[in-house]
């Protein structure tokens, strides 16, 4: 009777494991018969992201005007060029479709064209309104902004620029600008973006 009892426990063991073996097998295939991954899509660059949304602002007039581009005597510009500028999602040319609340993020590119360093600055451009609307979407109760913000009474592209240029042209001009940690003639590079 002990042996009967043991063969069985020996057949329903072996059991056990050949239907464990077909069990985990089937969920780890032969790498051999897996196929490739998907690559990734490439990401767009922020040009392309910018052409999603419309016009970009180096396809269109310059709306303000801004003092020329000197050099002063250390060597040094009193500004940056703008190359480029545009919105994540609101057309430079249209606005938004309620220009008195919108909530939008806004690229400019920067370059220096003595020895071709270009880079990005970022913001959030808002209304009031709009960034009420944008606070009642998010699911936390606070929120914190990745970017400057910049905060207008209702759609006005000169405002924007002429707030991001004046800031620039102020952090530019400080004689210690370089104590600060402000670089005049070398501004700061975006990590992974090739000029």
């Amino acid at each position: 009777m002990d042996s009967l009892k043991v063969a069985i426990f020996i057949v329903v063991f072996g059991l056990f494991l050949i239907v464990a073996k077909k069990l985990f097998n089937s969920e780890i295939p032969n790498p051999a018969h897996v196929p490739p991954p998907y690559p990734e899509p490439p990401q767009p660059s922020q040009e392309e992201q910018a052409s999603q949304a419309g016009l970009t602002g180096s396809e269109i007039p310059f709306p303000i005007s801004v003092p020329p581009r000197v050099q002063r005597e250390d060597g040094t510009w009193n500004r940056p060029e703008v190359r480029n500028y545009f919105f994540a999602k609101t057309d430079l040319v249209r606005g938004p479709e309620d220009q008195q609340a919108f909530c939008d993020e806004f690229t400019i590119q920067f370059e220096i064209p003595e020895d071709h360093q270009k880079w990005f600055e970022q913001y959030m451009v808002a209304t009031p309104a709009g960034l009420d609307k944008f606070l009642a979407t998010q699911k936390s109760r606070a929120v914190m902004m990745e970017h400057q913000v910049i905060l207008i009474p209702r759609w006005d592209l000169g405002a924007v620029l002429q707030a991001i240029l004046d800031d620039t042209m102020e952090t530019w001009s400080l004689p210690d600008a370089a104590e600060h940690g402000i670089v005049i003639d070398s501004p700061p590079e975006i990590p992974g973006h090739t000029p």
